[in-house]
């Protein structure tokens, strides 16, 4: 929400119509940069307490590598499916068992 979130949410608000110049491919790159890199960060300091987090863990690391070098590429198709299919799909594996219910 405070991290991954305002990423995912640009990274998913640039592609839908497509990055429009150099720039907006090279912010898209970052965001999925740092989106992978979150994926280390949540395995950092013995942190992890299962399987559940762990595995999203990598799908995130690789989701927002993959979007990166869809982004380097400048291949909007592959950025989507990055997207939609890795790094979201990471969220929801994690979140289905740690998000707190309100």
């Amino acid at each position: 929400k405070t991290v991954n979130g305002p990423h995912c949410s640009t990274a998913a608000k640039m592609l839908k119509a497509g990055p429009a110049d150099e720039k907006e491919w090279a912010d898209l790159q970052t965001h999925a940069q740092m989106l992978s890199e979150s994926g280390f960060v949540l395995m950092a300091d013995s942190r992890c307490p299962d399987k559940a987090w762990a595995d999203a863990a990598k799908q995130l690391q690789d989701g927002g590598a993959a979007l990166a070098t869809a982004a380097a590429a400048k291949n909007v198709d592959d950025a989507r499916a990055a997207l939609n299919n890795s790094v979201l799909a990471s969220c929801k594996g994690c979140h289905s068992v740690h998000r707190v219910k309100k």
